[in-house]
């Protein structure tokens, strides 16, 4: 169970840590509250912009099943199991000064 996308209904069983808001979103909450999360009814495609790619990567070769954005590095992980991290440039720059200069790397 879990809630779907498009505005459709979560399953909002009892105990399950979702819950249907007044506006119509709907608002999920993880055991002991680690992770709290507002997921929004998504818009229209009309109403949302077309980008159209400049370069295409395969980066895994089973579908992708998770991504995580942060301001150091995209993560993604496939259905295989594998995961990756994705460094952005300003961080990969700032490892290759440190190494460089004989210190470690840190991110």
């Amino acid at each position: 169970g879990g809630a779907r996308g498009g505005g459709g209904s979560p399953a909002a069983a009892q105990g399950s840590g979702i819950r249907r808001m007044a506006s119509g979103m709907v608002e999920m909450m993880a055991n002991q509250n680690t992770v709290n999360a507002v997921v929004a009814k998504s818009p229209s495609k009309r109403s949302v912009a077309k980008l159209t790619a400049t370069v295409l990567h395969q980066i895994h070769v089973e579908p992708l099943m998770g991504l995580s954005v942060t301001e150091q590095m995209v993560a993604t992980a496939c259905a295989g199991g594998a995961v990756k991290m994705w460094l952005r440039p300003a961080v990969w720059s700032q490892l290759m000064q440190q190494a460089a200069g004989g210190r470690p790397p840190r991110l």
